[in-house]
């Protein structure tokens, strides 16, 4: 969309002390139309992000736990209410110690707290997505429907921290890796970004920060009891209504990068 714009500006949907009214106005109805809720900063350590703004109304900045922060299937349950909750988080973008202080991506705090902001985004889309589901199958559909809550992910540029962040989180919460590989998700990341891009720039050079998320990940599983996921019955009910869509209409296919 930046690039559509012609707009070349770091972290491209913040607000700077150089963005004209009109370029705010441009962003206010982007965020609007798109229904952000949700914006997870992971730059908060940049210089040149120190005063960036979101050009929006009823910010409610989100605290980490203290302590390190909560159990992994411990996600806040947000109310369908018109703030818009931001997390920021002060991830660094560098691996190589000779230039300073790196992430570690296998202890990151930021990285876990990162995931559950995202699944916490998540749970509330997918509720009021059950919801719609549930109205047009009685026959009780909107028109229009509302647009469901989104995420506004970003860092400074969107090719390493962001992507990271995004790929750990469907990792921990929505992969069955007894039939997906390891690369299976990054690959994906990579031909959803270059269907946008066309250019292959996710975890540019720092390819080595998959395998280090994938061994954090295999240790975190093994110590985790219970997987407190709510999908009782929205996947049985979603498949419903992609039968009833594909019924009446013949519009609806199935994504031929997912497994039935």
């Amino acid at each position: 969309w930046e690039a559509q714009q012609g707009v070349k500006l770091i972290g491209g949907l913040c607000c700077h002390s150089n963005t004209s009214e009109g370029r705010r106005e441009q962003l206010r109805d982007f965020y609007k139309k798109h229904n952000i809720r949700y914006i997870l900063n992971l730059a908060g350590k940049e210089p040149q992000m120190q005063g960036a703004s979101y050009p929006v109304d009823n910010l409610e900045v989100v605290s980490e736990p203290e302590g390190g922060g909560a159990d992994v299937f411990d996600i806040a349950d947000d109310p369908s209410d018109d703030k818009v909750r931001v997390l920021k988080l002060p991830m660094v973008d560098n691996d190589d110690e000779e230039s300073g202080e790196v992430l570690d991506v296998k202890n990151s705090k930021e990285l876990g707290e990162a995931s559950r902001f995202l699944e916490r985004a998540w749970r509330r889309h997918k509720r009021e997505l059950f919801d719609q589901v549930q109205r047009r199958l009685a026959g009780k559909g909107l028109d229009p429907e509302p647009t469901l809550p989104a995420i506004f992910v970003h860092c400074v540029g969107g090719i390493n921290r962001s992507p990271l962040c995004v790929i750990h989180w469907i990792q921990t919460y929505h992969s069955n890796t007894s039939i997906v590989s390891k690369d299976a998700v990054w690959h994906r990341t990579v031909l959803k970004r270059q269907s946008f891009t066309n250019v292959q720039c996710v975890l540019h050079k720092k390819k080595g920060w998959m395998e280090a998320m994938w061994r954090r990940y295999e240790a975190e599983k093994a110590g985790w009891k219970q997987a407190n996921l709510p999908s009782m019955g929205f996947g049985q009910t979603f498949q419903q209504y992609r039968k009833h869509v594909s019924h009446q209409s013949g519009l609806y296919t199935e994504d031929p990068q997912v497994p039935p």
